[in-house]
């Protein structure tokens, strides 16, 4: 035991002598006179106070120096250590390819999760993601947990249970041959991942939507599949609305990344009806344009020609933020760009394969459409229990108003790329902040406080409208710092915050400041003695 022990303070010592830095945090064991210190040597250059109660300083050094020197030129230091930057707990994910996944940052993605990293609504139901294609992956790591389930359904008894004319279609159909096996295939497994892979799980990457549920319609290869299974859905979710809930699935948005090129809408009515039926019942649906520079208002193309307002077509965008050439256009059928070249994704058996084109463009949206549903506002809540046929077209008029415009995408109908964290300010209004001012300090309460009231800390209201980090600051009258912390503003939140002080803090006026990018608000505040 003693040589495991010497062994570990010899580590630790290494760690500290060894370490040469200029930035550090210095206990003391009583009150230390500041200015005899700054006499003391030239090689302090500044100290400020951190604690006065536990008498903890920020002491700065000329040049870089071993902790030791510290100690031995102020014998009064109880410890010393590096004043070391610590990480941000934000909300990046760390899926181990996230890096890799140059999109979702371009969208705004990372932004939006802040606010939501998806899952329910605000009432707290499934938002539900619905994908028509040929396979799927039905036990990929990164998806295996937020697939939907049908709960009323016993999975392989050969039994329709919930009488809805499928059997066994305990997680999604296959449409092909009404069962619920589906074939695992690589194109719709890799277009379930952009949208919902699960995020912040430590593997793969991170889905739009990081905890939606996706269900699964497999076997779509033709025109009548493609209805079947669209009529699949309608009935879903109108049993879900005329159940209040208890049955079907809450699926806001459905996503196919199929089509038939140089064809016009009237060789197929039925396929282009079914998106205003499902449009009745609140669920959006998002479609790929062909993989060929043509106009489709000229050459044809479905189901990009389709005429319903619940209808959204995706053409692709690239890492440089240009359409790319072999994607097609139509100034009043193709809505918008959204990226589309070199997504990693997942693959069969827990791989990860890059899926290039407008199949992977489409996705990018249908995942955006379900993280808006999962924003906190009472007034969505509302919008949606009221008429939700009517609030499918405000996120779609959310997502197309939004975006950020491209000269290379005048051909379209937004003339730019899909950006979720605009959208979000686009239901400003329906959630009661449309009227977002500059950074403000409205009050601090309480604005004269007790040294023994300063345990429950100061509530301060402010306006901003930048929703990245911002700095708190908190200055005595002789410009000291003696407090700072960081926050991320909530876009649809109080914009109110608990700054923590304690008794440390002595009698006097102090200056308590909000900082974000060069802009600066403060109020001032009292501390007295009960």
């Amino acid at each position: 035991m003693k040589r495991i022990y010497l062994i570990i303070a010899f580590a630790t010592l290494v760690n500290i002598t060894f370490a040469q830095h200029s930035d550090w945090i210095v206990k003391f064991d009583r009150k230390p006179d500041i200015s005899q210190i700054i006499t003391r040597s030239s090689l302090f250059s500044s100290i400020e106070v951190l604690s006065k109660t536990l008498n903890v300083y920020n002491l700065k050094t000329s040049k870089e120096v071993l902790s030791n020197d510290i100690y031995k030129l102020l014998p009064q230091v109880q410890n010393v250590s590096y004043n070391a930057p610590v990480e941000k707990r934000s909300v990046t994910p760390n899926d181990v390819l996230f890096d890799s996944q140059w999109s979702l940052k371009l969208i705004g993605a990372d932004r939006v999760w802040e606010e939501t990293t998806g899952g329910k609504d605000f009432a707290g139901k499934d938002v539900v993601v619905a994908i028509l294609d040929d396979g799927f992956d039905i036990n990929h790591q990164d998806l295996v947990e937020n697939y939907w389930i049908n709960d009323g359904e016993i999975p392989n008894d050969d039994i329709d249970n919930d009488n809805n004319g499928f059997t066994d279609d305990f997680m999604g159909v296959n449409i092909q041959d009404n069962t619920g096996i589906h074939p695992g295939v690589l194109h719709g497994t890799q277009v379930a991942g952009i949208i919902g892979a699960r995020g912040n799980n430590a593997r793969g990457i991170a889905g739009i939507n990081w905890n939606t549920k996706i269900l699964l319609v497999s076997g779509v290869s033709n025109i009548g599949q493609i209805i079947e299974g669209l009529e699949y859905l309608y009935d879903l979710k109108k049993k879900y609305l005329d159940t209040n809930g208890a049955e079907g699935a809450n699926i806001v948005v459905n996503n196919f990344s199929g089509g038939i090129s140089f064809r016009f809408p009237s060789e197929f009515m039925d396929w282009c009806d079914q998106y205003d039926l499902l449009g009745t019942v609140g669920i959006l649906s998002v479609g790929s344009v062909a993989n060929a520079d043509f106009d489709v208002e000229v050459e044809g193309d479905l189901p990009t020609l389709c005429d319903s307002d619940h209808l959204i077509m995706v053409t692709n965008s690239d890492i440089s933020d240009t359409k790319v050439l072999a994607s097609a256009y139509g100034l009043t059928s193709v809505d918008l760009a959204a990226p589309g070249e070199e997504i990693i994704s997942t693959g069969i058996g827990n791989d990860y394969k890059a899926i290039s084109g407008t199949s992977a463009s489409a996705p990018h949206v249908a995942g955006a459409i379900s993280l808006l549903y999962t924003v906190s506002c009472d007034g969505i809540a509302e919008a949606i229990n009221n008429d939700p046929s009517s609030f499918a077209l405000t996120v779609k008029n959310a997502i197309l108003n939004s975006v950020d415009v491209l000269p290379t995408l005048d051909k379209t109908l937004s003339k730019g790329r899909l950006n979720i964290f605009n959208a979000i300010f686009e239901l400003n209004e329906i959630c009661g902040e449309s009227n977002l001012e500059e950074l403000s300090i409205n009050a601090i309460r309480p604005n004269l406080i007790s040294r023994n009231d300063m345990y429950n800390g100061l509530s301060v209201d402010y306006n901003t409208n930048v929703f990245k980090e911002h700095q708190v600051y908190i200055h005595n009258t002789l410009g000291q710092l003696l407090h700072k912390s960081s926050f991320s503003p909530s876009i649809f939140g109080v914009r109110s915050i608990n700054v923590n002080v304690d008794k440390s803090f002595a009698p006097g006026t102090y200056i308590l400041s909000i900082v974000e990018s060069g802009k600066v608000a403060s109020s001032k505040f009292v501390v007295f003695n009960k």
